[in-house]
């Protein structure tokens, strides 16, 4: 690091003189100018000046006494304030110029160093050190350009401090090119003084007079040229700051009409081209004009019908609503009450973050998972932008300490959400957005512009992904209707969503009412985003229903039968070698999956056996699924085909001990669908969920299994019999013929004989069923004769039953 010595002198300078008062800290000597170096010449220098009340700030009192007691320090008085002129000697050192060879001596290098300190500042290039230019001696402002400051900037702030630096309130603004708050507030005050403002009204605020001011004398257009007013540069001035630099001359030609029409449509306003109010607002303050109309609004309450409405009666399509915090969050069905009203939405995440403790990495990431999950369960789809909020003024050391780490911890957290992508936004001041979309951790800002007095929005332009613009807090009445708001502008950037990128929301009958089915959705969207953090990025979305489904057929349909495990195997353990890093990752990825998923709760169907369904998508993932036109094959045994067997089996038991109640015809109808035996409605209801669910994960394997249950669901409670429906039709091509055919296959032994594949055959003779070794009667076995020839009968008998149940008819 470099060490300035002149610098080290001055510290040193001030460690001796002034190191044994309790007032003053002493310096480290390390040659770096930086604010514990000023703080020390100020408290040293109202020390000199007789004030008691030592202060870091050089406020209107050091000011004043400055002065009265001074005045502008030169050779003639230098003499009798030689302890001042040591300290004016060490602020030119730190500044890094010419400050002398001798403390306390107004020598001709301490003339040269203020001459050309002055001259940078833009004030006339003489051997004085007036009041105001002591006080900049005394700050961190730089006089020379710095890093990323322009040229363009430099020669506004010089002309700036040429300009106005005699009036009373206005102070040398820094002359390195940079856009700041000083600056910003120098701009102000140059307006107010256009506009006739006198000394001590004038103040830098954004005001109804400064307002007015502009109405009716600061309206600038093409041909406007400055003459004893300047308001023409001053409107140069600000479009070169907020980063649309214009031609400096004081002459509003079509340079500059371009350059405005640019800023407008960046801005979002009318391309006049014209130094109009409004664009003179956007330029000066960071709510632009309040009253200009807004087309989107953020709300912290539940939308109902009639606020829905009133937004959009009022000339908003957009509106923001929160993931998070549950007095504040999207309500059951409020996404279908906001599109009803034919408005789009954009979602906000925000747990306090309202002050620097609450941004971490660690808090990002927690954070970005529980926002992904809300809104995975919500509906949203890959591609949503949601906000993540910055609910205070970060300051310009705390954005690079904590802002930046706490989203990259978002990153990660989003990232984790594999099958299903958000982009990042952030909502916070203009300085914040903007760092934060730099480091390349946002896409898109929602800027907290109404927040006029944040320092991070002072001195700051836009962000150029700007999307939503917070302008004004207000509430929208309408007779008896009205809701607390923020109105908002949006850009051409923003992206809303509409109801074709939400997916529709599963509702549950409550006698005549429907409501959100959100624990059913909910669990579902916590294991699918369970199982993908814990995988890879390129695994698809057949892997992760894999992991899950797994978990939910056991015990009963893995622990408790070698057949299951046999039957449904899991793809590491089909793969060999001795050394398979795939295999591996698998074994790994669904080891962590099963060690958290403990502390997920489970989703419920009413009437399906979730382990039943489970196994039975399984199976049609391992066999595969067979197409309407295809009768029986193996991956149906994992489902309805098992189940059809062993209710058959079920026959047979009974009718080896005697005449079945109600005969062949009978026990069909009541056993399958029925409350008991081997093919209950449950039963019946877990097979045809499995074979849609498994259908839609084969046409789209990157599906999340919690999107394909949602679909399932919420098809289903439009209708009550829609799955049983819909797999008539998709699996026996809704024909009775068919289906008879279809069973009719699954109990020929020949279908499953020493030439079908073994896991098949193994499994309709599991011992754990009823009828054992009979389950399919043998033509082998002479005692099962007279079986064989009631096979028909109970085909035809179970083929009515199905179809009765499928079509709801009985």
């Amino acid at each position: 690091m470099f060490r300035d010595l002149e610098v080290e002198r001055a510290q040193k300078h001030l460690n001796d003189t002034y190191g044994h008062h309790s007032w003053f800290t002493r310096l480290t000597l390390d040659g770096q100018t930086g604010w514990s170096t000023m703080f020390a010449l100020t408290r040293a220098l109202q020390h000199e000046l007789g004030i008691s009340a030592k202060s870091d700030s050089f406020g209107p009192t050091t000011m004043s006494t400055l002065t009265s007691k001074v005045g502008s320090l030169t050779t003639t008085n230098a003499a009798s304030h030689r302890a001042i002129t040591a300290l004016a000697q060490c602020g030119l050192w730190c500044k890094g110029y010419k400050g002398g060879a001798t403390f306390g001596s107004f020598s001709s290098d301490v003339a040269t160093g203020i001459i050309e300190m002055k001259a940078d500042m833009g004030l006339p290039p003489t051997a004085s050190l007036p009041p105001k230019a002591f006080k900049s001696l005394l700050t961190m402002d730089a006089y020379k350009r710095v890093g990323r400051g322009t040229a363009a900037i430099r020669d506004i702030q010089k002309w700036m401090n040429s300009r106005y630096h005699s009036r009373r309130d206005f102070f040398i603004v820094p002359c390195d090119g940079i856009f700041s708050r000083d600056v910003q507030r120098g701009l102000m005050l140059a307006l107010q003084y256009e506009v006739d403002m006198e000394d001590g009204v004038a103040n830098g605020n954004f005001g109804p007079g400064t307002q007015a001011g502009i109405k009716s004398k600061g309206l600038v257009s093409s041909g406007s040229r400055d003459t004893t007013r300047s308001f023409v540069r001053l409107f140069q001035s600000a479009l070169t700051l907020n980063g649309y630099e214009a031609p400096f001359d004081g002459a509003f030609g079509d340079s500059t009409a371009a350059v405005v029409r640019s800023f407008q449509s960046f801005a979002e306003l009318s391309t006049t081209g014209a130094g109009d109010f409004r664009t003179w607002a956007s330029l000066l303050v960071s709510t632009g004009d309040t009253s200009r109309p807004g087309t989107a609004a953020d709300a912290s309450t539940v939308l109902t019908p009639a606020t829905a409405a009133l937004l959009k009666a009022h000339g908003y399509n957009t509106v923001g609503r929160y993931l998070s915090v549950a007095a504040k969050r999207i309500a059951p069905g409020e996404l279908d009450v906001i599109f009803d009203a034919g408005l789009k939405v954009f979602p906000i995440f925000q747990e306090w973050n309202n002050a620097p403790g609450y941004f971490t990495e660690a808090a990002g990431y927690g954070q970005a998972v529980a926002a992904v999950k809300r809104a995975r369960n919500l509906g949203f789809t890959a591609g949503t932008t949601i906000f993540f909020a910055v609910d205070y003024d970060a300051t310009a050391t705390e954005i690079p300490a904590l802002i930046i780490p706490y989203f990259r911890g978002i990153a990660r957290g989003v990232a984790s959400s594999r099958l299903v992508q958000y982009k990042v936004g952030i909502y916070g001041t203009r300085n914040v957005c903007s760092q934060v979309s730099e480091a390349g951790l946002a896409a898109s800002s929602f800027v907290s512009g109404m927040s006029t007095g944040y320092s991070g929005n002072l001195g700051f332009p836009l962000p150029k992904n700007w999307a939503y613009d917070q302008v004004l807090e207000y509430k929208l009445t309408s007779g008896a209707t009205s809701l607390e708001l923020d109105k908002d502008i949006a850009s051409s950037r923003a992206d809303p969503v509409g109801r074709e990128q939400v997916l529709p929301v599963p509702y549950t009958m409550n006698g005549s009412s429907t409501l959100y089915d959100e624990q059913f959705a909910w669990n579902f969207t916590e294991h699918s985003h369970l199982a993908e953090s814990h995988g890879h990025e390129d695994w698809s979305g057949k892997t992760y229903s894999d992991f899950i489904l797994h978990r939910f057929q056991r015990p009963q349909y893995w622990q408790d039968s070698a057949i299951w495990k046999i039957y449904t195997p899991l793809p590491e353990n089909l793969l060999g070698g001795v050394s398979n890093p795939y295999r591996d990752a698998l074994r790994l990825a669904r080891g962590d999956y099963e060690r958290d998923a403990n502390s997920v709760g489970t989703p419920t169907k009413p009437g399906v056996d979730l382990a039943h369904f489970a196994a039975s998508v399984r199976s049609y993932m391992t066999w595969g699924v067979p197409e309407s036109g295809v009768t029986t094959e193996i991956g149906d045994l994992g489902g309805w085909a098992l189940d059809l067997a062993t209710c058959w089996g079920e026959y047979v038991e009974q009718r080896r001990k005697g005449p079945v109640t109600g005969g062949l015809t009978a026990f069909p109808r009541r056993k399958i669908g029925g409350p008991d035996g081997y093919f209950t409605r449950s039963d019946l209801l877990a097979d045809t969920d499995a074979f849609l669910v498994a259908k839609r994960i084969g046409r789209d394997p990157n599906r999340p299994l919690s999107d394909v249950m949602r679909e399932l669901r919420r098809d289903e409670l439009r209708h009550l019999d829609h799955d049983l429906q819909l797999f008539y039709e998709q699996r026996f091509g809704a024909s009775k013929d068919f289906l008879k055919r279809a069973i009719r296959r699954v109990l020929d032994r020949s279908t499953w004989g020493p030439d079908a594949q073994v896991p098949a055959f193994v499994f309709l003779r599991d011992k754990r069923f009823p009828g054992q070794q009979a389950l399919i009667p043998d033509p082998r076995d002479p005692g099962d004769a007279e079986l064989l020839g009631e096979i028909d009968e109970f085909v035809d008998a179970a083929s009515t039953r199905l179809v009765d149940l499928f079509l709801g008819s009985s």
